[in-house]
């Protein structure tokens, strides 16, 4: 057992992952640990991303200026509340060389404190509207005749539980 150990320390373990997973613990005080957005955003992705297909990393958002520059596909779980910098970085980091963001429940929505569907636009490119009702948490590939889908028809992919509606205040408690 001590020869396997010994090996096993000389082994070549640089990350060759091309998904960076993003946490962003600051916009954790937004959320109710107990709630489904907290469920929507994390807890239920973790089992799925371990089934992605390729090999992920995680990380947390303050970390984002030291994280190397291999990564093809950045999925942030709850940015919802990012400062300008971290803003700034996400930018700069992410929206080049062919990158691309995938972004869950309600990304940039907040900024200093406030409920701004343009911020969160800002962030993330996507023209976005506040919905009050209740939504799934999760996608349903419909289109199979596009190249990138073929095959996956009715394929369904995310979170459980619901969002919006009755569980939106869940996201960001005490900061309307």
């Amino acid at each position: 057992m001590h020869t396997v150990a010994r090996r096993g320390v000389r082994c070549d373990r640089t990350d060759n992952a091309e998904i960076a997973v993003i946490v962003d613990a600051e916009s954790l005080r937004y959320s109710s640990m107990t709630g489904n957005a907290w469920n929507a955003c994390i807890n239920d992705q973790m089992p799925m991303l371990g089934r992605i297909g390729a090999p992920v990393s995680f990380f947390l958002l303050e970390d984002i200026e030291r994280i190397p520059e291999q990564f093809k596909l950045w999925i942030f779980l709850n940015a919802t509340a990012p400062d300008e910098g971290r803003r700034r970085a996400i930018a700069q980091k992410v929206r080049r060389d062919g990158r691309m963001a995938v972004w869950l429940y309600a990304s940039g929505l907040l900024r200093d404190g406030q409920i701004t569907p343009e911020a969160a636009s800002e962030l993330t490119g996507i023209t976005l509207k506040i919905h009050e009702e209740e939504s799934p948490g999760c996608v349903a590939i419909t289109e199979s005749a596009h190249p990138l889908t073929l095959g996956l028809f009715e394929v369904v992919y995310g979170a459980t539980g619901s969002v919006g509606g009755q569980h939106r205040e869940e996201l960001w408690r005490g900061h309307k």
